[in-house]
């Protein structure tokens, strides 16, 4: 009969449309569970280096108040390594959770590239207090650690356990007298570099387009990503080039109405231009397929940290394979301003006597057959030129060239 054969179809269906609604269900609850799984295992693992750092750091201090000159070592340079390894492993939480931890960790680390050759007291007396509370700091977090590992603390939102980020930031009271401190102690942010002009920003995106200069149209300044940039257009193309000269941001088109290419094409593609431009080891963190486009976030990576809150976004057209979005503001605010190595760490004392250092940068080396992050110094000793490269952790010497 029709009507029951029709009745049939109907069951049929919905019975159909049940189980592939129960397989989704299924396939996204996994989904689910394999993202929290990889969290807490980057939250753990984040846990623990930021603990070992703030021992490290604890340590590093008090040498640097008891000598800070070095000799053979740079106790300054070592203190930056690991207020960057431990800003790192903070990376993993909100920053509204581990506040005061970020903030100590930048002071520190921009009180130990200031610290001077010949300290005053008052120096060294800040270099021991602020060791006492790195110490302080390495208790607190071996605590939470102890009680994560024993269920009563939570990496992740849900469940029972109290969730990390309501017990995670440090907050003792000591706060009230070291960061008074570190305000005293450190020069302004920012302070050291000139904003460049208007104009030295019109031709950097020039530069980069190959649009004459005066095509350009605006140039006011505006904020993105928490740092100041001048802002230009020209047809549909956008560029934002920090006040510190670097192009921050561009938008180019948008993507072709067709799809080519994979998503791993497109991913080739952006992690070739990351390394044309002089980005450090890069590892994609994140991918979103789009219709048209693929849209990808890197992070550095260093000593094995991941830098969550330095990620660089950028969107690859699936078409042609070219790059039609570029984010790095929350890179250059983040990572790029710390990590600038014109004037630290101070390699000259390192160096066997008799050379004298030219330049150095950081930099990607192979040692050994393998991808080691390392300070790059070309040294000079009577005619000869050299190229040294120390490990960017220990500033250990790892291999010495001659420059031909």
């Amino acid at each position: 009969m029709p009507g029951r054969r029709s009745f049939i179809r109907i069951i049929s269906y919905l019975v159909a449309t049940a189980v592939c609604l129960a397989a989704a269900a299924s396939d996204a609850a996994k989904a689910r569970g394999d993202y929290g799984e990889a969290l807490g295992r980057v939250r753990m693992s984040s846990l623990v280096s930021l603990c070992e750092y703030s021992s490290q750091l604890s340590a590093g201090l008090r040498a640097l108040a008891v000598s800070p000159d070095g000799g053979t070592a740079d106790p300054a340079a070592y203190v930056c390594s690991k207020a960057l390894g431990a800003r790192g492993g903070a990376a993993s939480f909100s920053e509204d959770s581990a506040g005061n931890i970020l903030y100590f960790l930048d002071g520190v680390y921009r009180f130990a590239e200031e610290f001077p050759d010949e300290p005053s007291e008052e120096k060294r007396a800040a270099a021991i207090r602020l060791s006492d509370y790195a110490g302080e700091l390495y208790d607190h977090l071996s605590d939470v650690s102890a009680a994560v590992l024993n269920g009563d603390i939570s990496l992740l939102e849900g469940g029972d356990a109290e969730f990390i980020e309501d017990k995670l930031d440090f907050s003792n009271g000591s706060e009230d007298e070291i960061f008074p401190l570190i305000a005293v102690s450190v020069s302004p942010v920012g302070s050291a570099e000139a904003a460049v002009s208007r104009e030295a920003a019109r031709a950097a995106a020039s530069e980069l387009f190959g649009v004459e200069a005066a095509l350009w149209r605006g140039g006011e300044t505006e904020e993105l990503g928490g740092i100041e940039v001048y802002r230009f257009t020209y047809g549909s193309m956008l560029v934002d080039i920090s006040t510190s000269g670097e192009v921050a941001a561009f938008t180019v088109a948008e993507p072709c109405k067709t799809a080519e290419t994979g998503a791993d094409s497109a991913a080739a593609s952006a992690a070739k231009f990351l390394k044309e431009r002089n980005f450090p080891e890069m590892e994609e963190i994140s991918r979103c397929e789009r219709e048209f486009r693929t849209e990808l976030e890197f992070a550095p990576c260093v000593g094995g940290v991941l830098h969550l809150d330095s990620a660089v976004k950028v969107a690859v057209c699936r078409c042609c394979s070219e790059l039609i979005r570029f984010d790095c503001s929350e890179y250059i605010k983040n990572y790029r301003e710390t990590m600038a190595v014109d004037a630290k760490p101070r390699l000259a004392r390192l160096l066997p006597s008799g050379f004298s250092l030219e330049r150095q940068r950081l930099c990607v080396a192979d040692i050994d057959g393998r991808a080691r992050l390392c300070y790059f110094a070309e040294c000079s000793f009577r005619n000869e030129k050299l190229r040294m490269y120390f490990d960017y952790f220990s500033l250990k010497a790892l291999k010495s060239e001659p420059i031909s």
